[in-house]
């Protein structure tokens, strides 16, 4: 039984962990403020619907008004011209959203503005289902992309990620391989939202995850040469948690499961 108590990923539980009061960091938030949060990310959501809308004006041109098409011969190179086009813009506006997100955060490791960060996380997610980055994966020019987003990429990287939020929190250290895994620089504590440096080394298989790893972790020798899951989650036990109150919540943990 886990009642009231925050248990970290990893943990072996061999006993019920069961705490008289609630988390002190599941702190109640108002209903004021949940309604302002609502109505801003309404609105900004609006305003990306709108943005996207608009992002379709260049390939629609291309096809209507440059090239006009006149048999399956044009149009289905055409096609693949268009959605060209259409993911370099995407990435254009999507370089813009981070930059818009994330301006300031890495001295206050959380977000200026959290329904913007929400919208972020959406068009993020769009772009990636939507674009041609799968295609890419695995070629110099995803690479490419990727420091183009933000990503700091300090030597050889063969990435078939699967998602990357946070790329300006995001470093590759040198012979990477990353095969189809999430790659974030958050991690969310109860409301509490904490962003934070997460540095990838070594060969990741498929569904692995990593959360805000510390350099010191990943530079080192064996974390090169180490390989990772499937299914392996990777995260500073420190900072996973939410800061300073991470550690004392561990030890919590781990005292009444002893």
């Amino acid at each position: 039984t886990v009642r009231n108590a925050l248990v970290s990923p990893q943990t072996h539980i061999t006993e019920s962990v069961i705490h008289p009061k609630p988390d002190p960091r599941n702190k109640r938030v108002s209903d004021l403020k949940l309604t302002g949060i609502m109505v801003a990310s309404t609105l900004l959501y609006a305003v990306m619907l709108l943005v996207a809308a608009i992002s379709f004006i260049p390939a629609f041109e291309l096809w209507m008004n440059v090239v006009k098409p006149q048999s399956s011969f044009e149009a289905v190179p055409l096609v693949v011209l268009s959605v060209i086009i259409q993911t370099i813009v995407w990435t254009m506006l999507l370089r813009v959203h981070i930059f818009m997100t994330f301006a300031g955060s890495n001295e206050r490791t959380t977000p200026w503005c959290l329904p913007l960060y929400m919208v972020y996380q959406s068009f993020a997610y769009s772009v990636h289902v939507w674009s041609l980055y799968p295609i890419l994966s695995g070629t110099p020019m995803i690479n490419s992309v990727l420091r183009f987003r933000g990503v700091t990429v300090e030597g050889r990287l063969l990435y078939f990620g699967f998602r990357l939020f946070e790329p300006t929190y995001v470093t590759f250290t040198d012979g990477c391989v990353v095969d189809e895994c999430w790659i974030t620089g958050h991690c969310g504590v109860f409301s509490q939202l904490s962003l934070g440096q997460s540095h990838v080394s070594g060969v990741l298989h498929q569904n692995c995850a990593v959360m805000m790893v510390a350099k010191t972790a990943a530079t080192a020798d064996k974390a090169r040469l180490a390989e990772h899951g499937p299914q392996h989650l990777l995260m500073n036990s420190d900072e996973s948690l939410g800061g300073g109150q991470s550690q004392a919540s561990q030890e919590m943990v781990h005292s009444d499961t002893a």
